[in-house]
């Protein structure tokens, strides 16, 4: 058990770092927005994104879902990853 919890902890490490991570700007996630795929991105990187459409926010994931301009602000947080990224910010 000692030899799987040592072996594991890299990957956990990685694996965390990659749930922390906007996969836009790849720095750890400042304001965590959810479109409604629940795909999430800093809410920064939706704004420029959609600005960057002509004022449409496609899921950068193509899954089809389309945000429009004037919805951004509504776009609910993600209050888990908030938690996350405060939380391991603490622990560093």
């Amino acid at each position: 058990f000692l030899y799987f919890k040592i072996y594991m902890a890299p990957n956990l490490d990685t694996l965390v770092e990659t749930v922390i991570t906007c996969p836009v700007c790849k720095r750890h996630f400042d304001e965590p927005r959810m479109l409604p795929c629940s795909h999430t991105f800093c809410f920064q990187c939706i704004q420029q994104m959609t600005v960057q459409n002509n004022g449409l926010l496609e899921c950068p994931n193509h899954d089809g879902t389309m945000v429009e301009e004037a919805a951004i602000d509504r776009l609910p947080s993600n209050q888990v990853l908030c938690d996350l990224v405060q939380l391991i910010g603490k622990s560093h």
